[in-house]
């Protein structure tokens, strides 16, 4: 046995064939969809591409952008539009209710790029929505009524809010009647930032600048509160990597809710509290298989009896000069990537836990990044509080925090066991100083049960949406995943963690878990729907990779953007 006796086999899997030891076996074989349902199938389902005569769309396609349900209504973000779908509507037909265009129409013909992307779409309170668009290159960002779309009070500059380019990433959310949102706030790109602004009575806070510790060529997939964080969730260049080349790995990052920036010497209006830590998602074996392109996030959800988010991740693309980080035992100029994705589940319990470990740094010659000793790490010290009646003031640096986690860099002031530090600003400079070299946490968070839940190979899957109330009981959760070839795959998630103890052997059904190699998880794909007729849906940028999945459970139902339409899926 030979990659030269294996054609059409990629390489590195064959090497994984051929390591000592059967590391392959480990590595779980596609399951087998117990139904498929083809395009003769799925061609008369409800779709949108646009108004009824646009001749911008017409020729150029509708350009998805984002999509938001509230209140009963799905709002469709799209180039120089913003559609709004009441979800009650006829089964039979998808048509928008009501549009609005933000900025001045633009006629064709015309670049691209000059267009008004909508790349923004959030919910501002219970009755109005933010939405901010690329605007020619000058990003713009408008609060619409939920309601009617009627824009309410006066437009405010998108820099820092909205990317400059609708192909540039970003996240964006209220909380605490803030926007927090993260891109690039410069026409280059060179500027990524996670960014608070529009808070009454806060300054606006961001990332330090050109830092490549803090974030390096980020794209920025999902961002959510939780606790007294707001959680980012990302992939960026590998700055701890960087001997291996441009090596993408994920990340989750946090920051408090309550940060107001350091002291006029060190972070002044920059993130104390900013830490990241890396994500993995790989399959175990004597060769461990790594998935490090984080492509979607969703918010937290019920799993296997704890709070948890669901994460789909990509093996790396192919690159001249780097190692795929999927196969670390494979020399760089020897190997191309194994095209395929991975679901794998965070306990929300994890993702805290990690940020409580060691910081890392760059040691050495050869700038290897290894944990920071703790006794290196720098403590608050408070100033005197007053005692007791008849008591003397209690001296500087009176332990405030047992455990010693929240007196750490990267902490929440004014809370929990760090209440004696009023503000950010009033810790001192040793640890404003501390936070802003050392952002980044040695370790990762592993995926519960230590395995993926769902893997596939040959195919990159894109999107990700997630229902926990499946199933006759409403007990059994199912994912909905869109693949890059205009599928999507629909998956029953066992009801016991990945890694658990397999059930008492018996005979698998057709197409099981246990038939196909899956170690007997439980976890089935019962279904691959083709959904994507290019004759039906013209977008620019080539059409069939599914770009958005939104959920509708009330009517059982499943909406699938493309880039030039959308459909919509019955369950």
């Amino acid at each position: 046995l030979s990659p030269a006796t294996m054609p059409g086999v990629p390489l590195p899997f064959v090497l994984l064939l051929l390591l000592p030891g059967g590391a392959a076996q480990s590595f779980p074989r596609d399951l087998v969809a117990r139904s498929t349902v083809g395009l003769a199938a799925t061609a008369a389902y409800p779709r949108f591409g646009g108004l009824h005569g646009d001749n911008a769309t017409a020729q150029l396609g509708l350009d998805f952008q984002h999509m938001l349900r509230l209140n009963g209504t799905l709002f469709v973000a799209a180039r120089d539009h913003i559609f709004a779908f009441d979800l009650g509507q006829d089964r039979g037909r998808l048509y928008p209710q009501r549009v609005v265009t933000p900025g001045l129409p633009m006629s064709p013909p015309m670049q691209d790029e000059c267009h008004n992307y909508i790349r923004v779409m959030v919910p501002r309170d219970a009755g109005t929505l933010l939405a901010c668009g690329t605007n020619a290159f000058s990003p713009l960002c408008r609060t619409y009524q939920v309601r009617s779309l009627a824009q309410e009070g006066e437009e405010v500059s998108g820099q820092a809010r909205c990317p400059f380019d609708a192909k540039q990433s970003v996240v964006a959310l209220f909380v605490d009647g803030s926007l927090y949102s993260a891109t690039v706030a410069d026409f280059q790109a060179s500027d990524a930032v996670i960014y608070r602004s529009l808070s009454p009575g806060r300054p606006p806070l961001r990332t330090l600048k050109y830092s490549s510790r803090w974030l390096q060529e980020p794209h920025f997939v999902q961002a959510l509160p939780h606790g007294p964080y707001v959680y980012f969730f990302f992939r960026e260049v590998a700055a701890e990597l960087s001997a291996l080349g441009k090596v993408l790995v994920a990340r989750v990052a946090r920051v408090c809710r309550n940060d107001r920036g350091g002291s006029p010497r060190v972070l002044e209006r920059r993130w104390t509290s900013f830490l990241k830590v890396r994500l993995q998602c790989a399959v175990p074996g004597d060769a461990v298989f790594y998935f490090d392109v984080l492509e979607a996030v969703t918010p937290p959800q019920a799993l296997h009896g704890h709070l948890a988010v669901l994460a789909l991740f990509g093996t790396q693309p192919n690159r001249h000069g780097g190692r795929s980080a999927g196969t670390p035992s494979v020399p760089p100029s020897s190997c191309r990537s194994i095209p395929g994705s991975a679901v794998c589940a965070f306990y929300l319990a994890d993702v805290e836990r990690a940020f409580e470990g060691p910081f890392a740094e760059p040691r050495g010659v050869t700038g290897t990044w290894t944990p920071v000793p703790e006794d290196r790490v720098p403590r608050p010290r408070y100033p005197p509080q007053p005692g007791p009646s008849g008591l003397s003031p209690a001296p500087w640096g009176v332990p405030r925090c047992p455990h010693g986690l929240c007196r750490r860099p990267g902490c929440c002031a004014g809370m929990g066991p760090a209440a004696g530090v009023v503000t950010s600003g009033d810790f001192p400079d040793e640890t404003l100083a501390f936070a802003k070299e050392h952002p980044l946490l040695h370790g990762a968070v592993a995926p519960a049960g230590g395995r993926p839940l769902f893997t596939r190979t040959g195919t990159r899957l894109t999107q990700l949406a997630v229902d926990t109330g499946a199933g006759p009981r409403g007990d059994q959760t199912v994912l909905f995943l869109g693949a890059e070839d205009g599928r999507v795959l629909k998956v029953l998630v066992a009801a016991r963690p990945p890694g658990a103890t397999p059930r008492p052997s018996g005979t698998p059904a057709p197409g099981d878990s246990e038939d196909t190699g899956d170690g007997g998880s439980g976890t089935l794909l019962l279904e691959e729907i083709s959904l994507y007729d290019p004759g039906r849906c013209r977008g620019p940028r080539g059409g069939s990779r599914v770009l958005g999945l939104e959920l509708h459970p009330p009517r059982r139902e499943l909406f699938v953007a493309f880039a030039g339409c959308l459909v919509r899926l019955p369950l």
